[in-house]
């Protein structure tokens, strides 16, 4: 089977309600990249320091919270010491 089908079989396996945590995730990053400072302020609180919601939507979306905090970890560490601030907008 081509990587192209593996990819689309394991899309359709995919549930609406694992997408829509997808979503909350995805959006909560891009507040922490991209938003004004309040709210990426509140992103990465959320992102890093919450214990109780952040496990379980991402255990809800499919995803491992320890693995991607530390994938988030390590972007922070690059913007920090690149001198730039994550907060663009």
């Amino acid at each position: 089977m081509s990587q192209e089908n593996k990819l689309a079989e394991v899309d359709r396996d995919v549930t609406p309600e694992t997408r829509i945590w997808q979503a909350v995730i995805l959006h909560t990053v891009e507040e922490w990249i991209n938003g004004p400072f309040r709210l990426s302020v509140q992103a990465e609180s959320y992102l890093f320091s919450d214990n109780t919601d952040f496990p379980a939507v991402c255990q809800s979306a499919g995803m491992d919270a320890g693995r991607l905090r530390a994938r988030l970890s390590r972007i922070r560490d690059r913007v920090a010491r690149s001198g730039r601030s994550l907060a663009i907008a």
